[in-house]
């Protein structure tokens, strides 16, 4: 709104300056023709003065000029003062509208320094935001993913934490953990196959070595990708001996590594209450 009148009192004192200088002409060539005529009359008088001849159409000339002098005179003064009259005026309205033009533009600044203010806080406010879900969502994958199973290997629908007076409480639920971190996936991947390349060339496996190839072989699908699912939990919480899987475990902590939440408001959900007499209520998150 004010960027529109900034730009109708732009064209408006371009008009007026453009009219003005119109005026401006004009009052000039009033001017002369004014100094033109009154030279004329001047002349004139003289030249009748010292005429030595009378009743001529010189003489007559002459004296109609002397004569008409004063009236010419007046009409000739009107016209200059009239165009002076709407100088002044244009000056005036030229004056008006850069006065309310330096109003509306400081204003026109100062709401958009207002508004630059807003977009830049709501930007740092986001940011801060982003960041921290971003360290929720590290802390959740470091802390929680790997509770979710229990220690028979079933992938548990949901788990709960309460705190030791009863007051504040976290649910995790597992509907929403996928793999994000490709990057570390495909090193887990490479790990495995390594696995697999060192143990399928034996042609009879123990029976511990054989389970762990096939959980394993169960965790890959096309494209290079782990399928989330119980085998996964059950594999990131299996405790794997060093020095006969090397390979898996450096597999597996590349996979705790690359596993999160999505969406971290469907997969945990707190809650708050006063007392232990209380209703849990939800807290709301972002």
């Amino acid at each position: 709104m004010a960027k529109t009148r900034i730009v109708k009192l732009e064209v408006g004192i371009r008009k007026c300056e453009k009219a003005l200088a119109k005026f401006e002409a004009n009052e000039a060539k009033a001017r002369k023709r004014w100094t033109i005529a009154y030279h004329s009359f001047l002349k004139a008088t003289a030249d009748l003065a010292g005429l030595k001849r009378f009743n001529t159409l010189r003489h007559e000339n002459l004296r109609k000029k002397v004569i008409q002098w004063p009236e010419k005179s007046v009409e000739l003064t009107r016209k200059r003062d009239e165009t002076r009259m709407a100088i002044a005026e244009q000056k005036v309205e030229i004056a008006r509208q850069s006065i309310e033009l330096s109003t509306v533009m400081v204003k026109e600044k100062a709401e958009q320094k207002a508004v630059d203010d807003l977009v830049e806080q709501v930007h740092l406010l986001n940011n801060g935001v982003i960041t921290a879900l971003e360290i929720r969502n590290h802390y959740l994958s470091s802390h929680v993913y790997g509770l979710m199973v229990d220690k028979k290997g079933n992938l548990r629908s949901q788990l709960t934490w309460v705190n030791s007076d009863q007051t504040k409480k976290v649910v995790a639920l597992v509907n929403t953990i996928q793999l994000v971190l490709p990057d570390l996936a495909d090193q887990a991947m490479e790990k495995i196959r390594s696995f697999f390349g060192r143990f399928q060339a034996m042609s009879v496996m123990d029976e511990a070595v054989q389970a762990m190839h096939d959980l394993t072989k169960e965790l890959l699908v096309e494209k290079m990708q782990f399928r989330v699912g119980p085998n996964l939990y059950r594999f990131l919480s299996l405790e794997l001996d060093q020095e006969i899987f090397p390979e898996l475990r450096i597999a597996q902590d590349l996979l705790k590594r690359s596993i999160r939440s999505e969406k971290t408001n469907t997969y945990i959900r707190l809650y708050k209450r006063a007392s232990r007499a209380d209703n849990w209520e939800p807290i709301r998150q972002t």
